[in-house]
């Protein structure tokens, strides 16, 4: 990716996942806050339908209508995105402590 390319939407889908996770209160412990704060601030870079579903994680009401579509179309899709980001952060903080940059 080139600096001025887009984020991809399996990105950004991601961003958005976490972001509800956090609105839930279910990423506090597995995610780092500064992943959770690049998710919100990707979201807000990424143009007007991210924002509004930025804006819109924060309503239970859409998180429980994207909770049954994920249900339907990929099931247990949002808790892969959060566990994957928790094993990354353990790989990442295993190879700090065995001495890589």
């Amino acid at each position: 990716m080139h600096a001025k390319s887009p984020p991809s939407t399996t990105a950004m889908l991601i961003a958005a996942c976490i972001a509800s996770s956090d609105a839930a209160g279910e990423a506090t412990a597995h995610v780092p806050q500064t992943s959770i704060a690049l998710a919100r601030t990707a979201l807000r870079e990424g143009g007007p339908a991210w924002r509004m579903i930025a804006s819109a994680v924060r309503f239970g009401f859409f998180r429980a209508l994207c909770r049954a579509f994920e249900r339907i179309a990929l099931p247990g899709i949002q808790c892969h995105f959060i566990a994957r980001k928790q094993r990354l952060r353990d790989w990442c903080g295993d190879a700090v402590e065995q001495g890589f940059e």
